[in-house]
C-alpha cells in the first residue's frame, strides 16, 4: 500500500510531467552523487529539472499524466535500471545541449539518453543525438531573421546600383576636370 509521501512524489512528477515542454530519460549509473548536483545546478541555470527518480513512481505519474505517451514507453521498455529524468521547462534542446557539454568537462559517458518525449511525441537516442547538433534557439532565430533580410538587402542594393553608377560617373568626370 502506497505511503503519503510516495503520493506526493508521484503527484509532484505528474505535475513536472504536465508543466514540462519536453522530458529526457537518461542513464546516470557512472556518476558520482557530487556529479549528479552539479549537473542538476548545471541545468537549473538553463531552466530544466534533474530528478533522480524510482521507475516505478515516474511510470505511475505519466500514465496519470499521459497515457498514450505512458504506453509508447512501455512498448519500449525503457523504464529498466537507473533513470534520471530532465525536465526541460523553457527550450527543448538547451538541457540536452547542457548535458552534453557536462560530459566533455567531465570526460565521461553517462549520463545517456535512453528517451524523450513532449506532450505529442517520443524521441529515440538517435533522434536526442540530432537535437543535441542542432544550433540553439537564440542562432537559429538569428539565421531566420538574416535569411528574411537577405531579399530585401538585395532588393535595396539593385535599386540603388544605378544612382551608385551616376555618383561614380560624376565623381569620375570631376576628377578629370581637376
Amino acid at each position: 500500500m502506497p505511503n503519503q509521501k510516495k503520493k506526493e512524489t508521484v503527484a509532484k512528477i505528474e505535475e513536472l510531467i504536465k508543466e514540462a515542454q519536453a522530458v529526457f530519460l537518461a542513464d546516470y549509473s557512472t556518476l558520482s552523487a557530487s556529479q549528479i548536483n552539479e549537473l542538476r545546478n548545471k541545468l537549473k541555470e538553463n531552466q530544466a529539472k534533474l530528478m533522480v527518480i524510482k521507475n516505478r513512481l515516474f511510470k505511475l505519474a505519466l500514465m496519470a499524466a499521459n497515457k498514450d505517451i505512458a504506453q509508447k514507453i512501455e512498448e519500449n521498455k525503457v523504464l529498466q535500471g537507473p533513470i534520471a529524468a530532465i525536465f526541460s521547462q523553457a527550450d527543448e534542446v538547451l538541457p540536452l545541449k547542457t548535458v552534453e557539454q557536462f560530459k566533455q568537462e567531465e570526460g565521461k559517458e553517462n549520463p545517456t539518453f535512453k528517451l524523450g518525449f513532449t506532450q505529442k511525441q517520443i524521441y529515440s537516442p538517435e533522434e536526442i543525438d540530432q537535437l543535441i547538433k542542432l544550433p540553439d534557439k537564440q542562432t537559429l532565430q538569428a539565421q531566420m531573421v538574416g535569411a528574411l533580410n537577405s531579399p530585401v538587402y538585395g532588393l535595396v542594393n539593385s535599386l540603388s546600383w544605378p544612382m551608385k553608377q551616376l555618383i561614380w560617373t560624376l565623381q569620375s568626370i570631376q576628377e578629370s576636370k581637376s
